[in-house]
């Protein structure tokens, strides 16, 4: 048996995105030396978790892939974390009462009928990302978390009205088909200077959790590929 590839290990939150990215990340690599997996699971957003606790959760989830695709932790070379930022890091002023109970997501506001209810997920989905953002390794393989805002389909597709799960897939099919043999054009699109927030990584990270930013179409996914 020939020896195994090193692995960028990407975690994403849902099946979407794997979808979506999956065929798109790995011509953005030499896979012939390298191996590129895509591992959903949205770990931020689990009220269940503390911040103290966050580190080991991703641990077992990197675990769990392990076990699952027979890969040695050892095999890893990078993980990238890309999360959703669902607006969490935007004050509480601009939370606002909406007329129901399903969160309705603007670029300067969120209406929902439970305001405290998205007080206190953005709360705690924020205080885990900080950790994330300013860790460098984990299990001592390097680390990164990145972002899009708000979510996978207002980024890929602008799109920001509601969507049911058969209309993700659909755009998430699209985008695939669209750049999974285009290396160039996938480049292009997602270093375009309309969404792509400059800088290095922690200046990103600055720019996304300042003011209402984590509602508006932005990402430092491009960082992945630099």
């Amino acid at each position: 048996m020939g020896k195994m590839k090193q692995l960028v290990l990407f975690i994403v939150e849902g099946i979407t995105d794997k979808v979506a990215l999956e065929g798109v990340v790995a011509c953005m690599f030499d896979t012939s030396k390298t191996a590129i997996k895509i591992t959903f699971g949205d770990i931020t957003y689990d009220v269940s978790i503390s911040p103290a606790d966050i580190i080991n959760q991703v641990c077992k989830h990197i675990n769990n892939f392990c076990e699952i695709e027979h890969y040695s932790i050892e095999n890893i070379e990078k993980i990238i974390h890309v999360i959703d930022t669902d607006g969490a890091f935007i004050n509480e002023k601009y939370i606002k009462p909406g007329e129901n109970k399903k969160i309705k997501y603007f670029d300067d506001h969120i209406e929902v009928e439970d305001v405290n209810y998205i007080i206190n997920r953005n709360k705690h989905k924020s205080l885990l990302v900080r950790k994330l953002s300013y860790t460098k390794k984990i299990k001592n393989i390097p680390y990164q978390i990145l972002f899009f805002s708000r979510n996978m389909e207002h980024l890929l597709h602008n799109c920001s009205e509601e969507l049911t799960d058969t209309e993700k897939m659909d755009l998430a099919n699209e985008f695939a088909d669209l750049f999974i043999e285009n290396k160039e054009a996938f480049s292009i699109f997602i270093n375009n200077d309309t969404f792509a927030v400059p800088g290095n990584y922690q200046e990103t990270w600055s720019f996304i959790y300042k003011d209402t930013n984590s509602l508006k179409r932005f990402s430092n996914f491009h960082l992945a590929f630099e």
